[in-house]
C-alpha cells in the first residue's frame, strides 16, 4: 500500500511539474522592466447598445484637451490592461513624449466582433469604439485632434473593421499578426474607396489558426502580400520570387500604394503570431518573438509621421515593393 501511495504521489508531482512547465514556459510571456512614466491610468465604463463596456485611458500630465488619441486593441482572450502590458507600456511612453492619449478598450465576453454582423459575436464594437472616443472627448473637454488605431491579432481585425466602416475618423491604422478577412475584398470595395495610411507587421511563420473570420494559411508571406495588395487596392498580391528564404529574424520592408491608399509592410522571416520587440517575449506557444526589430518603435514612428503630416489620398499607382535594411537576430 505504501508503495502504491508513493507511486501515486510521484505521478502527481510529475503532473504538477508538467503543468508548471506549460504555464511558465509556453503560456507566460517574458517581460522587461517597465519604463518610468509621468501620466495617469484610469478605468472608465460606459453603456452602449444595452451593454456595460469598459476601457483604460492613459493620459500624460498637462496634455492638451484635444490631444491625439491612440486606440490599442488587444488580441483574443485578453483585455485592455493586458494589452498595455504586452506592449511593455511603450505606447504610454510614446504618449508622454508626444503629448498623446492612449485608450485600451476591453472587448466583450465574446471577444471582438471584427467579423461584423456575419460573425458569431453580435456586439456593436464599431459603435462602442466610436462611443468611447466621444466619451473621452467629453471627459477631457475636447474631441481628439487625430485618432490612430492599432490592434494585435483579433484586435487588429477589429481595428481594420473600424477603418473600413469609418475611414474618415482615423489618421492611421497599424496592425500586427493579422490575416486577410473572409470576404474582405468585397467588404473593402463596398465600404471604403480610400483608407487611412496603414502599417502591417506580420511573421512569415505565423500559423496561428484561432483568428476570427480570417482566411486559412496563417499570416505567412503569401497571405501577408495578399492582404497588402487588397488593403492598398493594387497589385496581384503575389510575393516576389526569391531563390532562398531570408535568414530567421530578417525584416523585409515593402511599401504598397494603390487606389485605396498606402500600406507599409514589415514581414519578419520566421516570425510567429507575435509583435517583434526587445521588451516583451510573447508566450512561446505563439512562435518566436524576435528582439532585433522593434515593432513598437516602428508603430510609434508611423503614428508620429501620420500625425504630423495631413496626408492626401494616394493616387492610383502600381505596387512598389522593396527590401529595406535586413536585420539578422536570433529568436528569444
Amino acid at each position: 500500500m505504501t508503495a502504491v501511495r508513493c507511486a501515486m504521489a510521484g505521478t502527481l508531482c510529475l503532473l504538477v511539474l508538467a503543468a508548471s512547465f506549460v504555464h511558465l514556459y509556453l503560456l507566460q510571456p517574458g517581460r522587461s522592466q517597465p519604463p518610468a512614466l509621468r501620466g495617469e491610468l484610469q478605468r472608465h465604463v460606459l453603456d452602449h447598445d444595452g451593454r456595460r463596456r469598459s476601457y483604460w485611458l492613459y493620459q500624460p500630465a498637462g496634455s492638451a484637451a484635444d490631444a491625439a488619441l491612440v486606440l490599442a486593441l488587444h488580441g483574443p482572450l485578453g483585455n485592455g490592461h493586458g494589452m498595455r502590458e504586452l506592449t511593455a507600456r511603450r505606447l504610454d511612453l510614446l504618449a508622454d513624449r508626444q503629448g498623446l492619449r492612449v485608450a485600451y478598450p476591453d472587448a466583450s465576453a465574446d471577444g471582438w466582433n471584427g467579423c461584423g454582423e456575419a460573425g458569431r459575436q453580435r456586439s456593436d464594437d464599431v459603435g462602442f469604439l466610436l462611443a468611447m472616443v466621444a466619451d473621452i472627448g467629453a471627459r477631457t473637454g475636447a474631441a481628439p485632434a487625430r485618432i490612430h488605431a492599432f490592434g494585435f491579432s483579433d484586435g487588429g481585425a477589429m481595428a481594420l473593421r473600424l477603418a473600413l466602416r469609418a475611414p474618415d475618423r482615423l489618421a492611421s491604422l497599424s496592425m500586427a499578426a493579422v490575416r486577410l478577412p473572409r470576404g474582405g475584398i468585397r467588404a473593402g470595395a463596398n465600404v471604403a474607396s480610400t483608407l487611412p495610411p496603414m502599417l502591417l507587421i506580420n511573421g512569415s511563420a505565423d500559423r496561428f489558426e484561432l483568428a476570427e473570420c480570417a482566411n486559412g494559411g496563417g499570416t505567412g508571406s503569401a497571405a501577408s502580400h495578399a492582404m497588402a495588395a487588397w488593403l492598398s487596392g493594387g497589385g496581384s498580391g503575389q510575393p516576389p520570387p526569391s531563390a532562398t528564404d531570408p535568414p530567421p529574424g530578417t525584416v523585409v520592408n515593402s511599401l504598397w500604394r494603390g487606389r485605396h491608399g498606402s500600406l507599409q509592410l514589415y514581414l519578419v522571416a520566421g516570425g510567429g503570431h507575435t509583435l517583434p520587440q526587445p521588451y516583451v517575449r510573447y508566450p512561446r506557444i505563439f512562435g518566436p518573438t524576435y528582439a532585433g526589430f522593434d515593432g513598437l518603435a516602428a508603430i510609434g514612428d508611423f503614428i508620429a509621421e501620420t500625425g504630423a503630416h495631413d496626408q492626401a489620398a494616394a493616387s492610383p499607382l502600381a505596387v512598389a515593393a522593396g527590401t529595406g535594411p535586413a536585420e539578422q537576430t536570433p529568436p528569444m
